[in-house]
This record gives structure tokens, C-alpha cells and sequence, in this order.
């Protein structure tokens, strides 16, 4: 029961059509992008959620296998082929989720060498959010936090940032915008660097070159 009205919201739903596209028409991180917007938005009913949120874990289990594949395909061709960072995109959710979908675009690029696993969620603070977090970083190899005017006082980036570290994930700042004043978070390092956005620059940043 719960599934059919599952896939009736999906279908109708302009929000939410792009989590029920079929398989073949969309990339298991699209469909993961699709099921997450659907879980942050107000629209989606939260006796949803819960399945929702099932189908994220199962999409991250296979992305993970796919991953692994990848991997051991690159070691097998002697390391010719090239196995792209996966990134998560910690960003102000209520200020600049612009900037997320510049960053979104320039991982399209044809030689990227990155590809956007995860990104930061609008979703409450509480309960076991830290724990979960934890477990999605597990997917990652680094965060890119891109910081706006209000970085400072966003809550969910400071604990992403804060989490990231405790779990030996690399990070760095990048500054989401050029004419304006942009800020860290609140738990950044004095020596955490926030540095120009550009795309030589990303290249290098998650390269190591920082």
C-alpha cells in the first residue's frame, strides 16, 4: 500500500517526477539527487519519507558497489582509467543553493576529475542526524564546503565541517561569491583557507594542491 502511494506522489508530483524515471534514463547518482531533493522538500508527506529515505540507503549501497567496480576495472587496465574523487558539496541550504547548482554544472565538464556523491540536506538537527551523517561520509573522498555571506551562521555546515574533520575526511573552502563578502564556518580552523573559485583552481584542490 505504502509503495502504490509511493509511486502515485512520484508520478504526479512535478517535484518529485524525477525520482520515478525509469532506470535506464537516469545514473544511480541522479536517481540518488532525485530521491534526496524529494526527502528535503516540505511537499513530500512524511509517512513518505521513511520509504524514501530506504530507497537513498539501497542507492548508496549500489553506488558503492559501483565504485568498487571501477576500481578494480582501472587496477586491471594498469591504472589507465581514470576514477574520478567523489565529492560532498557542504553548502548554506537556506542562502546558496545557487551555488550548489553552479558546482553541480562544472562536475559535467568532460574532464572533471570529480563526481558529486552527496551534499548537505535541509533537514532538522536532531536525533541521530550525526550518526547518519557519519555514514554517508563513509561514501566520500572529500567535502568541498562552499561558503556564501551567511556560511558562519549556518548550523548544519559548522557540524558537517566539524564531523568531516573528527572522521579524517580532506576538506576545503571554496568562495562561492566573487563580488561579496563570503565567510567560514563556524568550526573551520584559523588555518582553513577559503580559496578563489575557479576552475583551475578546484582542479588542484582536489588534486591536493592546497
Amino acid at each position: 500500500m505504502l509503495i502504490n502511494m509511493l509511486s502515485c506522489r512520484l508520478c504526479h508530483d512535478p517535484l518529485l517526477r524525477r525520482c520515478n524515471m525509469a532506470r535506464h534514463e537516469l545514473s544511480l547518482q541522479e536517481q540518488l539527487e532525485g530521491v534526496k531533493s524529494a526527502i528535503a522538500s516540505r511537499r513530500t508527506p512524511s509517512q513518505l519519507k521513511e520509504g524514501l529515505r530506504r530507497r537513498a540507503l539501497e542507492l548508496e549501497r549500489q553506488i558503492r558497489e559501483q565504485s568498487s567496480h571501477s576500481k578494480a576495472f582501472a587496477r586491471q587496465k594498469g591504472g589507465n582509467a581514470l576514477t574520478k574523487t567523489r565529492l560532498f558539496i557542504s553548502f548554506d541550504y537556506d542562502h546558496d543553493e545557487d551555488l550548489r547548482n553552479l558546482l553541480a554544472g562544472q562536475a559535467k565538464h568532460p574532464d572533471t576529475p570529480f563526481d558529486i556523491f552527496d551534499r548537505s540536506l535541509k533537514e532538522p538537527l536532531e536525533g541521530d542526524w550525526k550518526e547518519k551523517f557519519r555514514r554517508r561520509l563513509a561514501n566520500i573522498d572529500q567535502m568541498v564546503v562552499i561558503c556564501g555571506e551567511n556560511t558562519h551562521v549556518a548550523r548544519g555546515v559548522a557540524h558537517e565541517v566539524a564531523i568531516a574533520r573528527e572522521e579524517g575526511k580532506p576538506y576545503f573552502l571554496l568562495w562561492g561569491r566573487s563580488a561579496k563578502p563570503c565567510t567560514k564556518p563556524s568550526t573551520a580552523l584559523a588555518t582553513d583557507k577559503i580559496y578563489n573559485w575557479t576552475w583551475d583552481n578546484l582542479k588542484a584542490l582536489i588534486s591536493g594542491g592546497r
